[in-house]
């Protein structure tokens, strides 16, 4: 029996070959965006299916890819380069902003509040976990809005400001 890495990483090899197969660009972003995604993959092998998910996108005018952006930026934040993570992170900002994808967006704000509080730049952090929490709340998005709570949580433990470090972890916990 295959382990479900194991499945995924069959199911996307199966649509890259079918993507091929068929010639379709959209079909080949998912593929390589699901391969890069693939929880064995290292940051190396997942930033270059990545950058091709995106190559083949822009091929055909594939306008939804504000999360391989996001995924993009994950994978240079593992190999610990924070510059590269958030430039990648604000591209998933900008598109997600500019196609209303609010879901996507409140992703992006949570993850550029991670980035920040990694920094130790917790006034960003804080900034853009207050933008999450504004968009969760708007949009009733729930995991959006445990994550901004985790994340205002993070940055005020950082600023030594436990009351409210206190309050937005216990938030975070219902």
């Amino acid at each position: 029996y295959l382990g479900e890495t194991e499945k995924r990483k069959a199911t996307s090899l199966e649509a890259l070959n079918l993507g091929e197969t068929i010639n379709n660009g959209k079909v080949l972003h998912l593929a390589y965006t699901n391969i890069g995604g693939g929880t064995t993959a290292s940051p190396d092998s997942a930033i270059l299916f990545f950058k091709m998910s995106l190559k083949k996108a822009d091929e055909v005018g594939f306008t939804r890819i504000g999360n391989t952006y996001l995924n993009l930026a994950g994978a240079y934040a593992r190999k610990n380069m924070l510059d590269s993570a958030v430039f990648y992170a604000y591209k998933s900002i900008a598109i997600n902003q500019e196609h209303n994808y609010y879901r996507s967006l409140v992703s992006s704000y949570n993850a550029v509040s991670r980035l920040y509080s990694q920094e130790k730049n917790t006034d960003s952090s804080l900034l853009y976990a207050y933008k999450a929490l504004d968009i969760a709340r708007i949009s009733h998005i729930p995991s959006g809005l445990n994550g901004a709570y985790k994340n205002l949580s993070l940055s005020y433990a950082l600023t030594n400001k436990t009351d409210s470090a206190y309050k937005y972890e216990r938030l975070s916990n219902q």
